[in-house]
């Protein structure tokens, strides 16, 4: 009797295998249900009962199926993929989701997302790792950040910030009052004394440091 262990090639983080045996009469036997499973290396994928894989990590590895003390492998090179889950609003004091907000991955040809209505985005296929992402939407500062996949899906709040306003010479505001509107004070006594004080400053700028 011999045992072949088979399957499509792993493309996801879970996928299944199958076990067959061929018995000394030729008879071909299904036993991927009753086979017993295992994993050469656990740390980079699991194996269940049934023979459905579960990539952890990245790597190579054999799984093994055995039947009535016989046992057939395959081996593997898998790797983990991960998916971006996150919502983009813009900060406060006007906090609110931001629709049409361009989010990239720039660590690596991954394709781009759009949030929709409610700033919701999705950007699936990532590997384990340290990524860099760039979120742009006209009217706002470009919000850049690094952000680590390790063994699970990510979760990210992104919070931007309006590009700042100019005067009629060209000035760009100072900071962002608690009642939305903008001052081009340039002492921290001046900004915002009737407007619920300052929300955040702008950055560079004379009150960056100050708030």
């Amino acid at each position: 009797m011999a045992v072949t262990v088979a399957g499509a090639l792993p493309s996801n983080p879970t996928f299944q295998l199958t076990a067959m045996a061929r018995m000394s009469d030729a008879r071909r036997q299904d036993v991927t249900q009753i086979a017993t499973w295992a994993s050469s290396n656990p740390q980079i994928a699991t194996v269940s009962s049934t023979g459905d894989v579960t990539v952890v990590g990245n790597g190579e590895l054999d799984v093994r199926a055995t039947y009535q003390g016989v046992t057939g492998s395959q081996h593997l090179v898998v790797h983990t993929a991960f998916t971006l889950n996150g919502v983009v609003r813009e900060i406060a004091p006007n906090s609110r989701p931001l629709a049409g907000a361009t989010v990239r991955i720039l660590s690596g040809a991954y394709p781009s997302a759009v949030t929709n209505d409610q700033g919701v985005f999705s950007v699936s296929g990532l590997p384990a790792g340290r990524l860099l992402i760039e979120i742009t939407r006209n009217g706002y500062q470009v919000w850049e950040s690094e952000f680590d996949v390790v063994d699970r899906d990510v979760q990210l709040l992104a919070s931007l910030y309006p590009t700042p306003p100019n005067d009629v010479n060209g000035v760009s505001a100072t900071a962002r009052c608690s009642d939305g509107s903008w001052t081009w004070a340039q002492t921290l006594d001046a900004a915002c004394p009737a407007n619920g004080g300052i929300a955040y400053a702008v950055c560079p700028g004379p009150l960056c440091h100050s708030v």
